[in-house]
């Protein structure tokens, strides 16, 4: 993770393109929200939004835990990242048709489609 870390922040802070946050959306199984880390990042807004693209379901609650094991990696990894989290499977299998369409536009778009 050190070397990642270290490879990442210097794309990130290279001469002259400051330091502007960067947007991180994860599209993935959603996230746990009652772990104590993803807890955390939500109190301290490093979780900007969160929203769920699968039918019928508002939550974005894991079930399985892959989405909470990205969001967490992704957070260690990029500490002053602004992160929106789109449930986009309850499980392995990932939405089609046109809910990708929709994906597409909130993620582009967070300000205005996930608060």
């Amino acid at each position: 993770m050190e070397q990642f870390q270290k490879s990442v922040h210097h794309r990130i802070d290279m001469p002259g393109r400051g330091h502007a946050q960067v947007k991180l959306a994860i599209l993935d199984t959603g996230i746990d929200v009652k772990h104590n880390f993803i807890q955390g990042a939500i109190m301290e807004k490093r979780i900007q939004a969160r929203k769920s693209f699968v039918d019928n379901e508002e939550d974005v609650q894991d079930l399985c835990g892959h989405g909470t094991h990205v969001a967490g990696l992704a957070l260690e990894a990029a500490p002053e990242a602004l992160i929106y989290i789109a449930k986009i499977a309850r499980d392995m299998e990932v939405l089609r048709g046109h809910r990708i369409a929709e994906v597409k536009t909130v993620i582009l778009h967070p300000e205005v489609y996930m608060f």
